[in-house]
């Protein structure tokens, strides 16, 4: 429908409404406008529009990590023709890895579950052994979680996102080790 026939159809307000809704959207020259690219970020979150900001980090603020980074950015890619090479080079330095983090957690995961067994033939009941280990695998947890030193990555920010659908690629400029 062109925007004469919205005119005749709902009125002059209705057709000026749809032209600022979409120059909201897109700049004259055809790339995505801040409020196009919040709104993808919201969308592919599931969160609400006013929960993201041009400051927002994606990792801290927004929860995005592992593979649901990954799959933002292989979305993000496809949809804005962004070269993200740089960004998927440096991944470990924005975000972390899905699930127990690491090999070394899986093992200490292993060794908590498996150390009552052997206890058994004593009398001692592995339930009450796997009580008090996930009592001391919270007392540790919980002030690492507190703990604001805990993420030593450099955070991406909506603005970097918003800056890489703009400029076509990741606009973080990374030391190359020697």
């Amino acid at each position: 429908m062109t925007l004469e026939a919205i005119n005749v159809r709902y009125g002059w307000k209705a057709g000026v409404a749809i032209v600022q809704r979409v120059e909201e959207h897109w700049s004259m020259d055809g790339q995505a406008t801040d409020a196009e690219i919040i709104d993808f970020i919201a969308q592919e979150r599931g969160l609400p529009r006013h929960n993201v900001t041009l400051s927002s980090r994606l990792r801290h603020d927004l929860g995005m990590d592992g593979d649901d980074a990954v799959e933002f950015f292989q979305d993000f890619e496809r949809r804005y023709d962004v070269n993200l090479s740089a960004l998927y080079k440096h991944w470990g330095q924005h975000f972390g890895p899905e699930g127990f983090g690491s090999p070394m957690m899986f093992l200490v995961g292993l060794v908590l579950v498996c150390l009552p067994i052997p206890l058994i033939p004593l009398g001692i009941s592995p339930v009450a052994v796997w009580g008090i280990e996930l009592a001391a695998v919270i007392l540790w947890l919980w002030p690492l979680k507190q703990w604001p030193l805990k993420y030593r990555t450099i955070p991406v920010t909506v603005k970097d996102v918003v800056v890489a659908a703009r400029t076509k690629q990741w606009p973080a400029a990374y030391q190359e080790e020697a």
